[in-house]
């Protein structure tokens, strides 16, 4: 009659087939009276989930022609408390700067991960993961510090955690160089630009007053203002990435608008039809939309 423990506290009872046996009686002795723990023929039982301490138990040869054995086989199975292990090999690794993977090794009996953030020696739980990584991504710059438990249904939490430590530093976000402008359709104002590292889109502001003011907001290295009245302007354009930010200087361009005047028709003619109808005519003009 033997035993072993697996799981961290199942406990296996085996022992030798017995003369005359059909089945098998197992009892544990528990405040001096003996419980019922398993009644069949197999060779073997496995008791679940046994508590910490010492437990005794019997197991009596059963026959259908000649009764239950007087006498039993007995073992005595000491069951230490059972704690899971801190996860080993805790490592991170970082893509696109700051989308950021935890990995680390499995651990004997865990059926989950908790993942903490610790924040002013706190810890604050981020996530819990029944595989052995987790990926958080488009973080914000700083430091940062990690700790990862294993967790089980049975044993609960495991008493210590492994940590990482790293930091996340963002990539200083470049102003688009090269401004430039074109003016068409009169008083239509177009500013172009060289596409900036990081950049999902750009901002043109134009100053008013030494104060800021937003105009457009494109995805492309071009922007047009249209009908921009005649006098100086100065536009700053900065770049604006989605991960990162905008940058925190612009490139600035001056532009002076002239007043622009529409100039007058010119070839009028007129012809004579239906004996006192006068038709007028006269060449186009840039940008009108219509003659008086």
């Amino acid at each position: 009659f033997t035993y072993k423990i697996q799981n961290g506290n199942d406990v296996v009872l085996s022992w030798s087939a017995a003369d005359y046996a059909n089945s098998y009686k197992v009892y544990e002795v528990i405040n001096g009276e003996k419980v019922s723990k398993y009644s069949g023929p197999a060779l073997t039982v496995t008791l679940k989930d046994v508590q910490a301490g010492e437990h005794a138990y019997f197991v009596d040869t059963v026959s259908t022609r000649f009764g239950e054995s007087a006498k039993s086989s007995s073992v005595t199975v000491t069951m230490n408390e059972y704690n899971l292990q801190a996860p080993e090999n805790f490592t991170y690794s970082a893509a696109n700067t700051s989308d950021i993977t935890l990995k680390w090794n499995s651990v004997l009996n865990a059926t989950s991960y908790k993942v903490y953030q610790v924040i002013n020696g706190e810890k604050v739980l981020k996530s819990t993961v029944t595989g052995t990584s987790v990926a958080y991504t488009k973080m914000p710059a700083g430091d940062y510090t990690y700790e990862v438990s294993a967790y089980s249904d049975r044993f609960g939490e495991s008493p210590e955690g492994s940590q990482v430590t790293f930091k996340v530093v963002y990539p200083d976000i470049q102003p688009p160089k090269d401004l430039s402008f074109k003016v068409q359709n009169g008083n239509d104002l177009v500013l172009s630009w060289s596409a900036a590292e990081y950049a999902n889109s750009y901002k043109v502001y134009e100053i008013v007053d030494e104060k800021k003011v937003l105009k457009s907001t494109v995805a492309t290295s071009t922007a047009s203002l249209v009908n921009v009245p005649a006098g100086e302007h100065t536009y700053v354009v900065h770049t604006v990435s989605s991960r990162f930010g905008e940058s925190t200087e612009g490139s600035n361009l001056s532009v002076t608008m002239n007043e622009y005047n529409l100039d007058a028709p010119v070839n009028l003619t007129h012809k004579v039809q239906n004996g006192n109808d006068i038709i007028l005519s006269w060449g186009a003009v840039s940008y009108a939309n219509s003659y008086k």
